[in-house]
């Protein structure tokens, strides 16, 4: 079978202005290899399907009956408590600012503009490692 190129645009066309005119799926046109397909993968789904079904049926058949012991209920006891540490007061901790002896110098901006990105929802990030190898841990930020 041979088609002009004037023959094959008509067609594009009319297929174009019928697709876009209706919602109606076009009239099905098969060639002979489109068919030959279609019926390949129909057998292959159905193949699949049963091969499936065998497995599950035989998988049931010799699974074999297990006896399961019924679950214990654990015994729950409270924890004992240590009068001597109970009554002790948390050791005192005292934290410093060093950030800008450290020469810190981060203010995190997220660049939220009020439309809930991704990005605007996610925090930033912090990483403590030996960057330039010198035995010191650096600190790289990221905004």
């Amino acid at each position: 079978m041979t088609c002009s190129a004037q023959t094959v645009g008509k067609k594009t066309r009319k297929y174009w202005q019928y697709m876009t005119m209706s919602n109606k799926k076009p009239p099905p046109s098969l060639t002979e290899g489109e068919a030959i397909i279609r019926r390949a993968l129909r057998r292959s789904l159905l193949g699949l399907g049963l091969l499936i079904g065998l497995g599950a049926v035989a998988y049931l058949v010799f699974r074999g009956t297990e006896k399961t012991e019924p679950i214990r209920e654990a015994e729950i006891r409270a924890p004992k408590v240590d009068e001597q540490r109970a009554s002790s007061q948390p050791p005192e901790l005292r934290f410093t600012d060093i950030t800008e002896q450290a020469g810190i110098d981060f203010t995190h901006v997220n660049g939220a503009y009020g439309e809930r990105l991704m990005p605007e929802t996610i925090g930033s990030g912090a990483a403590f490692l030996d960057y330039d190898n010198d035995g010191d841990q650096d600190l790289f930020l990221v905004n």
